[in-house]
């Protein structure tokens, strides 16, 4: 699904020189991601009640994720206004 897609965009936004480079960084900082993202979920699923619990067990994993993903969208916008003003300009 979505990782197959990352070679292509990464080629047409950075250019297929630094192809290895920018794949291997974006692997790199999901690493955390992958190795503590199941674990934590449990833990909150387990804390609110287990699979027996129905979907009210599942929110607070699913809002822990959201949460997750907004912040991570919140810190790439600092970065780029940051570096320059015009945050949505092409690279």
């Amino acid at each position: 699904g979505m990782f197959s897609l990352f070679p292509g965009t990464l080629a047409s936004v950075f250019g297929s020189r630094d192809l290895g480079q920018f794949f291997s960084l974006i692997v790199f900082f999901w690493m955390p991601g992958y190795c503590l993202g199941s674990p934590i979920a449990g833990y909150l699923n387990q804390a609110y009640g287990g699979p027996d619990a129905g979907f009210e067990a599942y929110r607070p994993a699913i809002f822990y994720s959201g949460a997750l993903s907004l912040a991570s969208a919140a810190c790439f916008l600092a970065v780029r206004a940051i570096q320059d003003r015009a945050v949505f300009k092409k690279l």
